[in-house]
Parts: structure tokens; sequence; C-alpha cells
């Protein structure tokens, strides 16, 4: 879709919307489109940025399948704390609709990656993140551990924007 048609499906709504808040909403949108900018799409994009940061600061490598999984799982979870609240009924199912597998898949390489930046991370930079919640020599974070914390992380730059 061009430029010119965003404005255009903007203008269209904003002229349908009943509401005064999706009209503000619209107003706003229409307006960064008009000065070149979409500041939903430039705030997601800094968001994955910093999630991205974090996870290679974590030790996660970004060639593994579940890196990809927990950048996703992180931003959602920036936007939406509630999700944590049932991973395997309604989190994992999420993901997978979004990356087109399985649930199972999804947990599987979410935990592979969590082991792996667990035992290749900086023990330094693990212990900024997870602090006492976690030790080293007992185990790696659960999933839902693992996706809390650095979202807590991710939380903080994104509500800088």
């Amino acid at each position: 879709m061009s430029n010119l048609e965003k404005k255009v499906n903007l203008l269209v709504e904003l002229a349908l919307a009943d509401d005064n808040t999706s009209r503000e909403e619209l107003k706003r949108a229409l307006r960064a489109q008009l000065e070149g900018e979409d500041p939903i799409v430039d705030k997601d994009s800094r968001l994955q940025e910093a999630v991205n940061v974090l996870l290679q600061r974590a030790g996660v490598p970004c060639g593994l399948t579940g890196h990809d999984y927990l950048v996703t799982a992180i931003c959602e979870a920036v936007k939406n704390r509630a999700l944590l609240r049932n991973m395997t009924g309604q989190f994992y199912p999420y993901l997978a609709k979004v990356f087109n597998t399985t649930p199972n898949g999804i947990e599987r390489c979410i935990r592979h990656a969590v082991e792996t930046g667990w035992t290749r991370g900086d023990m330094t930079l693990i212990y900024e993140y997870f602090g006492n919640t976690v030790s080293h020599t007992k185990a790696k974070p659960t999933n839902r551990e693992f996706i809390a914390q650095l979202a807590n992380h991710a939380r903080k730059c994104w509500e800088e924007f």
C-alpha cells in the first residue's frame, strides 16, 4: 500500500469514526503520515531492537529459531503482561499462530534458546538482568521467568519512546 493510499484510508477512517478517542488517534496517525513517519511502527521497531540487544547481551545467539520466538514473545509481554499468566493455554498458541508452527515447537525452541543463553552468556550481565531470582548453580530460569525479566528491562526502554 502506498503512502497516498494510507493517507486516504486514514482520512476515510477519520470521517467515519464516531467517538472522540478514535478520532484523536486517527488525527495523530494522519499527522504522522503527513510528516512522513509512522510513530507506532517506529516505536515497535525500536522495541524489537532493544529486545535484540538484551538477548544478545544475555548470550542468546540470533541464529537460533528460539531467538525469533523470544523477540516476539518479549515484545508482546512488554505490551500485555497478562499473556504471561497462561503460557501453555494462551501465549504459546498465539506465538504458534504467528509463526505457523505448533505450541510445543515454540516452547521447545524457547527453552533451548534460554538454555543456550544461560550457559554461554556473561554471568555478570545475567546477574544484572536476573539478580537473585535465579541461581546459576541451581538451574536456568523457566521460559516464563526469562521472558518476564527481559520484558521488564525492555519495558523501561519502550516507555521512554
